[in-house]
């Protein structure tokens, strides 16, 4: 069974290639990175639906796409005379988020015509991950847990033909499932970074900056403020006063009822004790 395992290894493992080509792809798989990038950026009253078209224009241009894209509309905002920010709990502006992918090597290109689409730009981070030890390790894994996955299953083989003892043919099972899962997972980890590195992310956030409303200032006068606060207290205390009133009014309409049901439940009960107490007279 080694001897079969060994042969069926040697026929799955690719050929050896000269020693320049495989230096030549050493060289090509030296550098494995993931490139990321952070824009925040501003656009006028009215600009953000412009900006958003934009986006989306660059994105198709440059072959790549939006990951996610959320877009928080906040009403005009109206100004407070002592504090400009009372109002919609502090969020003066409209604002939205993209996730963009793009082609790695155009990611300089995307963040020069995302920064030149905009009114302004606030900043732009520049990330880089190198990541070619990962993907190493990842690969060494998936081939070692591949060449295990053979072995076991010429011995799973070998012991369905041989008639070999339950136990040990549901063993051998167990552990080819658990190499396959290994296997998917692994190849999945692995895929996932090799997108990373092939598409560059671009974290985008642009702000809607808007002027607030301004008010009349003779609108705030002290006694105008105060005449207000007032009228408010009053109509408060009115209220819960006709609350209370309207309470007591179905009290007393309900008060009667509930008496006179009072009374002809505790009639009924007399009733049938007087006819117990004569039942028991008579036997």
């Amino acid at each position: 069974v080694q001897r079969k395992g060994r042969v069926s290894r040697a026929h799955n493992e690719p050929p050896q290639q000269p020693q320049s080509q495989r230096n030549q792809q050493r060289q090509k798989q030296q550098r494995q990175v993931i490139r990321t990038a952070s824009i925040s950026a501003e656009v006028h009253e009215g600009g953000l639906s412009t900006a958003t078209s934009k986006v989306h224009a660059i994105m198709s241009n440059l072959k790549g796409y939006v990951a996610s894209a959320r877009t928080v509309a906040v009403p005009p905002v109206v100004e407070h005379r002592l504090n400009p920010y009372h109002y919609n709990g502090g969020r003066t502006s409209s604002h939205a988020n993209f996730v963009l992918r793009v082609p790695a090597e155009s990611l300089d290109t995307a963040v020069k015509q995302i920064a030149s689409s905009v009114d302004k730009t606030l900043f732009i981070r520049l990330r880089a991950t190198e990541v070619s030890a990962d993907m190493a390790d990842l690969s060494l894994q998936l081939a070692q847990t591949h060449r295990e996955h053979l072995l076991f299953e010429g011995l799973y083989n070998q012991s369905v033909k041989s008639g070999a003892s339950l136990t040990e043919t549901l063993h051998l099972l167990e552990r080819l499932m658990v190499f396959e899962d290994t296997i998917v997972r692994l190849n999945d980890v692995l895929q996932r970074m090799k997108k990373s590195v092939s598409y560059a992310t671009i974290e985008l956030s642009i702000v809607e900056v808007r002027t607030p409303v301004k008010l009349d200032k003779s609108a705030f006068d002290t006694p105008r403020l105060w005449l207000l606060s007032t009228t408010q207290i009053t109509l408060h205390v009115l209220t819960w006063v006709l609350h209370v009133v309207t309470a007591l009014v179905i009290i007393k309409l309900l008060a009667p009822m509930v008496y006179m049901c009072a009374s002809v439940v505790d009639s009924a009960r007399r009733s049938l004790v007087n006819q117990v107490e004569l039942s028991n007279v008579s036997q």
